[in-house]
Order: structure tokens, then sequence, then C-alpha cells
């Protein structure tokens, strides 16, 4: 599994049970989009110059480059 797709906050299965990690939740990806998305609309939610999708967009774009950065 990409790194950007696993889990932000994964949830440990006790040993017992195969000892696996369940992948539950939001992805790394998912969360930091969330989190650049928050930041674009408290910075430029008003501004009629920009849609919601822009804005979704521009959080996405923001996302994949943290992501590329970290995987350095």
């Amino acid at each position: 599994m990409e790194n950007k797709n696993l889990p932000a906050f994964p949830i440990v299965v006790e040993p017992g049970t195969e000892g696996q990690t369940s992948y539950e939740g939001l992805s790394k990806r998912e969360w930091y989009v969330g989190m650049a998305l928050q930041g674009l609309l408290a910075a430029r939610g008003n501004d009629p110059n920009y849609t919601y999708s822009e804005l979704v967009d521009d959080a996405v774009s923001t996302a994949d480059s943290i992501i590329e950065q970290l995987e350095k």
C-alpha cells in the first residue's frame, strides 16, 4: 500500500486476531486534503473569484505536494 493511502490514524487489532492492522477511517491523503481545504476556505472562502471546485482542486494539489515532499 502506498504511503498516501495508509491510514492517518490506524487502528491496531490486538494480537490474538492474527496481529493485523485494521485500516479504517481516512487515508493520509484524505486527511491532508481536508486540512488544506480548511485553510483555503478560511483564507479565500468568501472570495467570489474562487469556486468551491477550484478550492477543492487546490486542496488536492496541496495534499499531493505534501505527500511528495514527505516521500523524499
